[in-house]
């Protein structure tokens, strides 16, 4: 079993904000992803232009905390749609890039497809419809997040209905084109009258972790974390994971929008690993990325069968303890 420790803010963030008036994002950043490709660090994400259409941006840098902005690598404004929320998945030498694909009302979950981590992308059409009338997710999918597991593909993402109770779903794939939704929908549920959204799903050993929005009290939005085996069954964490501490992360807002939300997290390092996390904070009516880390503490049987006979070796020399032989900070 896996156990992720606190996660330590950056004191610099946030690390993306906006731009200057009448840019690509000069309204505002949210919903970020992260994907490294040869040792760059892409950060996909929605931007906010003067009249608060929504594209997709990307910024890449060598390390999370310093980042360039290239501008937008995906833009259906023409055709009268917002896209948001990117999460990108390589196979066989193209990048999809999933999205979700606003009009309005009905919000489904698009896709496009690139060559190259830095675009251009190409819409290819919708992932995921929304469900049938009567459904808990018959107005609205979105905010997709992947997993692969044993050869199949796993998707959280977002329904709700006219009541506009956010719950998170799971749809399944073979090729990252057709999804099927599970019979188990939703999975994953909160107590708060909006719900829960923005689920980012990665895997630790052999677990499978999601990190997700919910709102408090207050309603202020804070992120939680869930553990499961199979990415169907999900055992939720009691304590938040992260919250607003900092005035630009310290906004509230009438529609919910205030908070911390919407986290993107890399697992890196083998075999102690470590988690990077963007997520999105709320303020003077702007959303900004900030950047957070934590380690990892893996069980040590996990971690005898991946070092095997080195484990006594490094005992022997003092390089670790048994006492923080799975940690990492």
């Amino acid at each position: 079993m896996s156990r992720i420790g606190e996660f330590r803010k950056y004191v610099g963030n946030p690390i993306l904000t906006v731009g200057p008036p009448e840019t690509f994002d000069t309204g505002g950043c949210k919903d970020p992803c992260i994907l490294k490709v040869g040792g760059i660090y892409y950060v996909y994400y929605t931007v906010f232009d003067t009249w608060m259409r929504q594209r997709i941006g990307l910024a890449i840098g060598r390390d999370l905390k310093n980042l360039t902005k290239l501008g937008v690598v995906l833009d259906l404004a023409k055709e009268g749609v917002n896209v948001a929320a990117p999460y990108v998945v390589y196979k066989d030498g193209l990048y999809y890039l999933f999205h979700n694909y606003s009009l309005p009302e009905i919000w489904r979950i698009g896709y496009a497809a690139s060559t190259s981590p830095e675009g251009p992308f190409t819409e290819q059409g919708i992932a995921l419809d929304i469900g049938m009338s009567g459904e808990w997710d018959d107005l609205r999918v979105y905010d997709a997040s992947i997993a692969i597991k044993d050869g199949l593909y796993y998707m959280l993402y977002v329904g709700h209905t006219t009541a506009y109770v956010r719950r998170i779903g799971v749809a399944t794939s073979t090729n990252l084109i057709s999804w099927t939704r599970r019979a188990e929908n939703p999975v994953i549920t909160e107590v708060h009258r909006a719900g829960c959204q923005a689920p980012e799903v990665f895997k630790i050993d052999n677990e499978y972790f999601s990190m997700y929005g919910t709102w408090d009290a207050k309603n202020m939005q804070y992120v939680r974390l869930a553990k499961s085996t199979d990415v169907i069954t999900w055992t939720k964490q009691p304590e938040p994971t992260l919250v607003h501490e900092y005035p630009w992360e310290s906004g509230w807002a009438p529609d919910l929008d205030g908070g911390v939300d919407s986290p993107a997290v890399l697992v890196e390092g083998f075999p102690f690993p470590s988690l990077k996390v963007l997520y999105q904070g709320f303020n003077d009516r702007v959303w900004q990325l900030g950047y957070a880390e934590c380690g990892v503490e893996i069980d040590l049987g996990v971690y005898a069968s991946l070092v095997g006979g080195l484990a006594p070796i490094l005992f022997g020399l003092g390089i670790i303890g048994w006492s923080e032989l799975a940690k990492r900070r």
